[in-house]
């Protein structure tokens, strides 16, 4: 556990006292003048309590990944226990998968000002999850205002990429425009960008021709594997084996209605290795379900990072 000094404890105290005490509107300016500084100055204080955890996270693994639902969070909506700084600190990616939460929430100001900030100090990518554009292979105009409003989006929030669920197998002009759209977000994120930022494709799908035409240009294939069994991985993958490496593929259980870790499914799919490979890890749907909602403490989530990564 990380320990401050007496310094580090005042400097932060103070800087919430005053977030506190302040009128809503000088705190809402304050917020937005200091929202780069307050992450700075946060970062630095935390960062020496982080350099092996973000060693670690640097270094070659399985990782751990989950799509954070917004309406589960205390911040949303306080009928809920979670927030976004009860994830374990070794969480590598998490999704802001949103729903039911509107632009007015103050979910989006937590967010944007301690959530991201906090989950960076750890080393924890944040990305956010959305669809496709639907006319991209023949609206070009289109499709480039559809791009810059997601690179605005993600600057806004400070994300780490974009992951876009697509459910179906697709043919003709659907083909094409899901094909257009990631190769249209490819200049920005993804390997080809050469920005850092991640593409992440996010699907129940076996590799297809979709994947076929995408696959230089996304660093991740999210299998959403809910419900079945760690048997089932092998021949799933294989059909991804053309296109990508085992490093690329994350197989997901659903933490939503509790079946993930009930069943023993997460403990499986952790232990759960391609013929050709270490695979790149795991991933929760909900795993905000596990945390304070369920009185948990995320045990199932530590065990599997544990079971993929024994020397951390």
């Amino acid at each position: 556990m990380k320990k401050f000094n007496l310094s580090q404890i005042i400097l932060i105290a103070v800087f919430f006292a005053l977030a506190v005490s302040c009128s809503k509107e000088v705190r809402q300016n304050a917020l937005q003048k200091l929202s780069t500084k307050t992450s700075s100055v946060v970062n630095k204080v935390l960062q020496g309590s982080f350099d092996s955890l973000i060693a670690y996270k640097k270094r070659p693994h399985q990782l751990m990944a989950g799509y954070y639902r917004t309406w589960g969070d205390h911040v949303t909506d306080s009928n809920y226990k979670t927030r976004m700084t009860d994830l374990p600190d070794s969480v590598d990616l998490v999704s802001v998968f949103t729903d039911y939460t509107p632009v007015g929430n103050p979910y989006w100001d937590t967010l944007k000002y301690t959530y991201v900030p906090y989950l960076h100090a750890r080393g924890t990518k944040v990305f956010f999850t959305g669809g496709y554009y639907a006319n991209a292979s023949t609206d070009a105009a289109g499709l480039n205002t559809w791009v810059q409003g997601i690179m605005s989006k993600i600057n806004e929030y400070n994300y780490d990429g974009y992951d876009i669920d697509i459910e179906s197998t697709a043919s003709g002009k659907t083909l094409k425009d899901q094909i257009a759209t990631f190769k249209a977000l490819s200049q920005y994120l993804g390997p080809k960008s050469g920005t850092g930022k991640l593409l992440i494709y996010d699907t129940n799908q076996n590799g297809n021709a979709l994947m076929a035409g995408i696959k230089s240009y996304v660093n991740y294939v999210f299998q959403q594997a809910y419900w079945r069994t760690a048997s089932s991985l092998t021949g799933t993958f294989n059909t991804y084996a053309p296109y990508i490496s085992p490093n690329q593929y994350l197989v997901g259980v659903s933490y939503e209605d509790g079946t993930g870790y009930q069943a023993g499914q997460m403990p499986a799919y952790a232990s759960w290795q391609p013929t050709q490979g270490t695979k790149g890890g795991v991933f929760a749907y909900g795993i905000d379900m596990e945390g304070p909602n369920s009185g948990r403490n995320y045990v199932t989530t530590r065990a599997a990072i544990q079971t993929m990564n024994p020397a951390h």
